[in-house]
């Protein structure tokens, strides 16, 4: 008989509700349902957190058969967004979440207190490398090496790094190329081994990785950042803004930022912001990259093959349909033939992207799409080290099939007792 479990992710902007079921080594997931704004703007709000859940139950029960709702599990965990509220103000959201659909018959899953609660961002990352490496075949769902493995490339890692971007924060995991040299005897001091690690248990578990989430880096919080950088560079009420479409005219904080579509000023304006103690002027070819938030700088790259979803996905995808472009190695492009086709992107008028559509971008999203790509390119290049000429990264919204999120992870690890 399939088991199933349900992981809602209450995310910074929206909370979506994914229902997987489990039976023998198949782990099938279901399309996500999405409700807005993100639970943090409920804080104050608690009395309407049980409609605000309504459509996330309703579709989970319309996926778990009937006579297994008792018995499977729900989960509700929050990422960036929740983050930033202070412990009470979350204590207070959860507990009232808690009380709201434990005494309704709107939720009739397995619903402990433990079920709900923030996740770190270390946590956020390696559920999003278990996703990518499970449905990338390098993991079974017992989280040990896939029988049907095959390594294309001996001289690439075997286990696939997750880069992960929303509104607040930004997640990078991976298992660094150089790690496959530690061991109980060996440390090679170049290595920088991990503590606690156990690399030869069979088993893919959180300290086997290198995994930070840099909070406060997500793609609305670095946009706030920008703005507010602007006015504080300039006594006028009305700034120019080359990280936006021609012509688009945003408001914030009692300013108006009008849009130049300039990927290269807007580049530069981003290591102003990103990176002001760091020499973010490198030469091409340097394998030193700058720490996002000035306190952790992210091990080599080199050798590791990635996975980058959620907002990564998102916008470049936006990008491409726009500028009616292929990216030619598209879904792995290199973040050369990126920030090319970024340009393009950014210049176009405000006037006439305002009327696009595009199957994953929401209306109030559509905006700052311009912004996002430069940004992705960005941090890619100087915050995390990639080479800009390599195609280490695959831009995903799907794999087999399934939706690459770090809810699908999650689930793996509550299969096996370690969520």
């Amino acid at each position: 008989m399939p088991h199933h479990v349900v992981v809602v992710d209450l995310g910074s902007t929206g909370s979506r509700a994914y229902v997987y079921r489990f039976q023998g080594e198949e782990v099938v997931g279901s399309r996500a349902k999405k409700v807005t704004p993100g639970i943090s703007a409920l804080v104050n709000r608690t009395d309407e957190l049980l409609e605000y859940f309504r459509p996330l139950l309703h579709h989970a029960k319309s996926i778990v058969p009937p006579e297994q709702v008792g018995s499977t599990p729900i989960y509700l965990k929050a990422t960036a967004g929740m983050r930033l509220l202070n412990p009470v103000q979350q204590t207070l959201v959860f507990d009232s979440s808690y009380r709201a659909l434990s005494s309704s018959n709107e939720c009739p899953f397995m619903l402990k207190p433990g079920h709900l609660g923030t996740i770190s961002g270390s946590a956020e990352g390696y559920y999003g490398a278990l996703s990518v490496n499970f449905l990338g075949k390098r993991i079974d769902r017992y989280l040990q090496p896939s029988s049907t493995m095959e390594l294309l490339d001996p001289d690439r890692h075997h286990v696939y790094g997750a880069l992960d971007l929303g509104g607040s924060s930004t997640q990078i995991v991976f298992q660094p190329h150089a790690w496959l040299e530690c061991s109980d005897v060996v440390q090679p001091p170049e290595a920088e081994c991990p503590k606690n690690a156990t690399l030869g248990d069979g088993v893919l578990d959180g300290e086997d990785l290198f995994a930070h989430s840099f909070l406060s880096y997500g793609v609305d919080r670095v946009r706030e950042k920008l703005w507010s950088f602007l006015a504080e560079n300039s006594p006028q009420v009305l700034h120019e803004n080359p990280c936006s479409f021609r012509g688009r005219v945003d408001e914030w904080g009692g300013h108006q930022f009008i849009g130049t579509g300039d990927a290269d000023s807007c580049e530069t304006l981003l290591h102003e912001v990103l990176f002001q103690t760091c020499n973010a002027e490198k030469d091409q070819g340097s394998p030193d990259n700058c720490s996002l938030d000035g306190v952790v700088k992210t091990p080599p790259v080199h050798g590791v093959s990635f996975v980058a979803m959620s907002v990564y996905f998102f916008a470049l995808d936006c990008m491409r349909t726009l500028i009616q472009s292929e990216l030619e190695h598209w879904p792995s492009p290199t973040l050369r033939e990126l920030g090319e086709a970024a340009g393009d992107f950014c210049a176009l008028d405000w006037s006439s992207v305002s009327q696009a559509n595009h199957d994953w971008t929401w209306e109030d999203q559509l905006p700052h799409r311009c912004f996002e790509a430069i940004y992705i390119v960005t941090i890619l290049e100087y915050a995390f080290g990639f080479d800009p000429h390599a195609r280490d990264i695959t831009f995903a919204l799907e794999v087999g099939g399934m939706e690459v999120e770090w809810t699908l992870g999650f689930a793996l690890a509550a299969m096996n007792n370690l969520q």
